[in-house]
This record gives structure tokens, sequence and C-alpha cells, in this order.
């Protein structure tokens, strides 16, 4: 097959194919930058207490929602690296 200009549609593939393309950073990890903003919002409105459990990485979990909102994967399909996907949940629903 060619295109309107007569070239073959086959090498076009290919020479796509060969082009280096830079990888996608991923878009479910929240830079530094913006952390520094977003925990003194979480610690205002959630003190830590002096009992019970200790709390779960806050950080993860907000890591955990972005990805369950970017990809709309399943709660309970969350990769294992977000923490518990119960907790990720929980937080979410907050």
């Amino acid at each position: 097959m060619r295109d309107a200009s007569g070239c073959s549609l086959a090498g076009k593939r290919k020479s796509r194919a060969l082009v280096r393309q830079r990888p996608l950073e991923t878009l479910w990890e929240v830079p530094d930058e913006l952390w520094a903003r977003i925990e003194p919002i979480l610690l205002e409105s959630f003190p830590p207490s002096w009992t019970g459990r200790s709390r779960a990485d806050w950080r993860q979990c907000f890591n955990g929602i972005i990805y369950q909102l970017r990809t709309g994967c399943q709660r309970n399909q969350l990769p294992r690296r977000f923490g518990s996907d119960r907790t990720v949940h929980r937080w979410f629903a907050k």
C-alpha cells in the first residue's frame, strides 16, 4: 500500500518502530515538592495519636489512590507496592 505521496506505508511503520522514545514518567507517584505541600494538610486534619496502631504510610496510600484513579483498576487489584488495598480504599473514602 502507498499513501497520497506515493511512499510505502510499510516503510513508514518500520521507521516509526525504530525511533527511540523516552519512557513516560509515572503519573501516579507524587513529586517531593507536591508532597511537601500535602503532608501538612493531612497532619492538621488527622493529628497523630499516642495510642493504637501505627499509621500507614500516607504517601504510599496517596500514590495508590492516584494509581487507582488514573488506571481505573479495581481496588483489590492494586499492586502491593502501594500497601494494603483495604488501607488505600479507607483513606480514599475519608
